[in-house]
C-alpha cells in the first residue's frame, strides 16, 4: 500500500474519532470517505498513467522525425560533397589513359591517405544515417538483431544468445541495445578480422545485460584506431543516456569484449 494512503488512513481515522468520538455511524462514515479516496486516487492514477502513455509516445514520434530529418539532410549535404571529393581522389590515384603524368611519389602518398580518410568518413556518414533512419520502434530485439547480424558480414560467424522476458525491456531500451550490439559488432568485424563473434543478451525484471565477444585481433586501448574510437564513444554515450554502461575490455591477439549494463528499474520509474 502507499506511503500516501497509509498516511491519509491514519488522519481520517482520528478526525473521524476527534470528530464524533461516541457516534454509531463512525465506522460507516469512516469506511464512506476511505472508499471514496481510494476511487479519487485510483481515477488519478490512471489519467496520470495514460497522460503520461500519451506524452511518451508524443516525444518518440518528435524524437524519430528529427532523427529522420538530420538523416536527409546528412546524406544531401554532407553525403554528396565526399563523393565527389571521392571521385575526385580516385581520379588521382587512378588516371584514366591519356591524363597527364601521375603525381610525384610524396604527393601521391597524401592523395591516397587522403582517399582513405574520405572513404572511411564516407562509411561511417552511412552507418549514421542507417542508425537515424530507425525511426520504428524495435518490436522484437532478437528478431531486429537476427536481421541486423546476418546483413553485417558473411565471412565471419556471428551467433546471438537470448534469454529473459523481452516485455521487461521499455521500448526505447530495446532501441538503444540494438544500436549498441549493432555497432559493437560492426566494430569486431571491420577492425578485428574474427572468425566468430558471440553476442548474448539477458533481460531481466530489474536489468538488461548484453556483451559482444570476438575472438580476433584485438588491440591495445592506447593504440585504438581512431575511427574505432569514435564508435565505441558513441556506444557508451547511448548506454549512459539509459544511466547503464558500457565497458570495453581488449588485448592484443586476445579479442575484445563489450559489455552492456542497463538498469530497468529506473527505466520503469522514471
Amino acid at each position: 500500500m502507499p506511503a500516501e494512503t497509509l498516511i491519509f488512513d491514519l488522519v481520517l481515522h482520528k478526525l473521524v474519532q476527534h470528530v464524533a468520538p461516541h457516534g454509531e455511524q463512525t465506522h460507516h462514515l469512516e469506511h464512506a470517505v476511505r472508499t471514496l479516496y481510494r476511487r479519487l486516487t485510483d481515477d488519478l492514477r490512471a489519467e496520470s498513467a495514460a497522460r503520461y502513455d500519451k506524452l511518451l509516445a508524443e516525444l518518440y514520434d518528435a524524437q524519430t522525425a528529427e532523427r529522420a530529418r538530420l538523416a536527409r539532410e546528412l546524406h544531401d549535404r554532407a553525403g554528396y560533397w565526399l563523393s565527389v571529393a571521392h571521385r575526385g581522389m580516385e581520379e588521382l590515384c587512378s588516371p584514366a589513359p591519356g591524363a597527364p603524368a601521375p603525381l610525384p611519389a610524396r604527393a601521391a602518398d597524401a592523395v591516397e591517405g587522403a582517399h582513405s580518410a574520405v572513404l572511411e568518413a564516407m562509411h561511417s556518414l552511412r552507418a549514421t544515417t542507417t542508425s537515424l533512419r530507425l525511426t520504428e520502434p524495435v518490436t522484437s530485439l532478437e528478431t531486429a538483431l537476427e536481421a541486423a547480424l546476418a546483413a553485417l558480414s558473411t565471412e565471419v560467424t556471428v551467433r546471438l544468445q537470448m534469454t529473459g522476458d523481452e516485455a521487461w525491456a521499455p521500448p526505447d531500451v530495446k532501441d538503444e541495445i540494438f544500436l549498441i550490439v549493432r555497432e559493437a559488432v560492426r566494430n569486431a568485424v571491420v577492425h578485428g578480422s574474427p572468425g566468430l563473434v558471440v553476442v548474448g543478451v539477458q533481460i531481466a525484471p530489474h536489468e538488461l545485460r548484453a556483451h559482444v565477444d570476438d575472438d580476433g585481433r584485438g588491440f591495445a586501448h592506447q593504440v585504438r584506431h581512431s575511427t574505432d574510437g569514435v564508435g565505441l564513444a558513441t556506444m557508451q554515450e547511448r548506454a549512459e543516456a539509459l544511466n547503464g554502461r558500457c565497458t570495453v575490455t581488449s588485448a592484443v591477439g586476445r579479442g575484445t569484449r563489450v559489455e552492456i549494463c542497463i538498469p530497468l528499474q529506473e527505466q520503469t520509474d522514471a
